[in-house]
C-alpha cells in the first residue's frame, strides 16, 4: 500500500490514527512493542507533525498528544519516511509513500522562483512551437509533448533534497538547487523530470505507452498497471530526452548563447552533436547512469544489476573496500533462499532495488512496489561497510534500522547461473 502522511483523526488518539493510515492490524500493532516509543518521540518536534483542526489545543507530552476527533495530522516527509522505515522493518511490510505527496513545501528565493518561473515558460513556450520532425529528433509524440506541458504548470518548492525531483504529475524544486540561471540546463532539468512524471502517469495508464515499452508492458506487448521501482533504463532515458530537448532548441536557434553547452565528455561534448552522433549520446548517458546510480539495476525485465560500493568520494571508503571488485548478477539469474527460488527479470522475475544506492536490496516482486516485499538481501562477498550504512542513516534521518537488520536471523542466499552458485548472500 502507499500512504501520504496526513489523515483525520477518526476516533482516539494519533497512534490509532497511525495504525488506519498504515493498513496495520492490532496484532501487528502489538508486534511493534517498543517501536512505538520511537515513533512517539517523533511527535514533539514541530519540524516532524503539523496539527490542524484540533480546538485550538496543541498536543504535546504534557498532555498526553491530546487530538480531537476531526483534527488533521500531518507529517513531514523526513519524519514520516522514518515512522513507515520503522513499522516496515519490524513487520517485514513494504508500505511506500505516496509519490505525489506535498511535504515541506517551502516559499523559494526570489532569484530561484525568477529563473525557473523563466525557464518554465521559455520551455513551455518552446514546446509549443515544435514541429512533428522537431519531436521526432527527441524521440516524443505530440501526445507525450502535450502531457509535459501539463506537468511544467505544477511546479512546487521544498528543502528536502539538492536538485529537482518528480512527485506524481509534478516538479519539485529544491530551494538549494544550483545553476537555475543557466537556461540550457534547466531545460534539460524541466525535461528530465517531467519524463519522470510521464513515466508515473504511464504506471496508471500503461495503454498510452509505446508498444515496445518493457517498463509499462510485458514481453508481449501488452500494458501492465505497474509502479515500478526506479531504474538506470528510467533515469537514461529521462536524461536522453532533456539533452536532446536542449540540443533541438540550439539548433534552431532559439536558444542562445549556449552553443557550447555540454554535461559530459572531457572536454564537455557540445549537446547539438547529440543529434547527428547516437553512440555519443548513448555513451554518455550511458557513462553518467553508472557513475551517479549506484546499485540500480538496468531495468524492469532486464533486471541485471552491478553490486558496488557507492563512489561518492565524500564517504571516504577504505581503499580495501573501495577497490573492491564489483559482483555482477544478470537477468535470469536464479536466486535461491531455503527451497524458495526467484528469477532475476523476466515478466514474473524479481527485481533488487537498492536502498539509496547502497549495496542493501528489497527483492521486489515484478519490480513492483505495490506487491509485499519478499525480504531484504546482502551479498556475502560485497555487502554495506560500516561508511555506507552512515551515509543512508544521514540521508534518511533512520536511526541504524539496518544494522538493526543486520542483527537478526537470515536466511542463506545462493546465486544461481547454468546450474553452478556464483555468489552467496543473506535474505532477512
Amino acid at each position: 500500500m502507499k500512504t501520504d502522511g496526513k489523515f483525520t483523526i477518526q476516533s482516539g488518539g494519533i497512534t490509532q490514527g497511525i495504525q488506519r493510515e498504515l493498513g496495520l492490524s492490532n496484532y501487528e500493532c502489538k508486534q511493534l512493542g517498543s517501536i512505538w516509543t520511537q515513533i512517539i518521540n517523533e511527535f514533539d518536534d514541530p519540524n516532524n507533525m503539523q496539527v490542524s483542526n484540533n480546538h485550538n489545543d496543541t498536543p504535546d507530552k504534557s498532555n498526553n498528544y491530546l487530538v480531537h476527533k476531526e483534527a488533521i495530522i500531518q507529517f513531514s516527509k523526513e519524519c514520516w519516511q522514518r515512522i513507515v522505515n520503522l513499522v516496515n522493518n519490524a513487520l517485514h511490510k513494504n508500505i511506500e509513500i505516496e509519490d505525489n505527496a506535498n511535504f515541506n513545501e517551502v516559499e523559494p528565493s526570489a532569484e530561484l522562483k525568477q529563473n525557473v518561473d523563466k525557464a518554465v515558460s521559455y520551455l513551455t513556450n518552446q514546446l509549443n512551437s515544435l514541429t512533428k520532425e522537431d519531436l521526432q529528433q527527441m524521440g516524443i509524440s505530440e501526445a507525450k509533448r502535450d502531457r509535459i506541458l501539463e506537468y511544467l504548470k505544477n511546479i512546487t518548492y521544498d528543502n528536502s533534497h539538492d536538485s529537482a525531483q518528480a512527485k506524481g504529475g509534478g516538479i519539485v524544486f529544491s530551494i538549494h538547487c544550483q545553476d537555475t540561471n543557466n537556461l540550457a540546463n534547466m531545460v534539460t532539468l524541466l525535461m528530465h523530470e517531467a519524463n519522470h512524471c510521464d513515466e508515473n502517469y504511464l504506471d496508471k495508464y500503461p495503454n498510452e505507452s509505446e508498444q515496445r515499452d518493457l517498463r509499462h508492458r510485458n514481453s508481449d506487448g501488452r500494458p501492465i498497471i505497474n509502479h515500478r521501482v526506479n531504474t538506470k533504463e528510467e533515469e537514461k532515458a529521462c536524461e536522453t530526452l532533456g539533452l536532446l530537448t536542449t540540443a533541438v532548441l540550439i539548433k534552431k536557434g532559439v536558444l542562445q548563447g549556449q552553443d557550447n553547452y555540454g554535461r559530459y565528455g572531457n572536454p564537455p561534448h557540445p549537446v547539438t552533436s547529440y543529434l547527428t552522433d547516437k553512440n555519443l549520446l548513448k555513451s554518455d548517458v550511458e557513462k553518467w547512469a553508472n557513475s551517479s546510480y549506484t546499485n540500480y539495476p538496468e531495468g524492469i525485465s532486464n533486471a541485471s544489476i552491478t553490486v558496488e560500493h557507492v563512489k561518492d568520494k565524500k564517504l571516504n571508503l577504505p581503499d580495501n573496500i573501495r577497490n573492491q571488485a564489483p559482483l555482477q548478477l544478470q537477468a535470469g539469474d536464479v536466486i535461491k533462499v531455503g527451497d524458495k527460488t526467484y528469477t532475476l527479470g523476466g515478466d514474473n522475475g524479481i527485481v533488487l532495488s537498492p536502498m539509496d544506492s547502497i549495496p542493501f536490496f528489497q527483492m521486489v516482486p515484478h519490480g513492483n512496489v505495490d506487491n509485499e516485499l519478499i525480504g531484504r538481501i546482502t551479498f556475502d562477498e560485497l555487502s554495506p561497510s560500516n561508511e555506507e550504512i552512515d551515509f543512508y542513516d544521514k540521508q534518511n534521518g533512520s536511526d541504524g534500522w539496518i544494522r538493526d537488520i543486520l542483527q537478526q536471523n537470515y536466511e542463506p542466499v545462493q546465486v544461481i547461473r547454468n546450474g553452478q552458485v556464483i555468489y552467496t548472500g543473506k535474505k532477512y
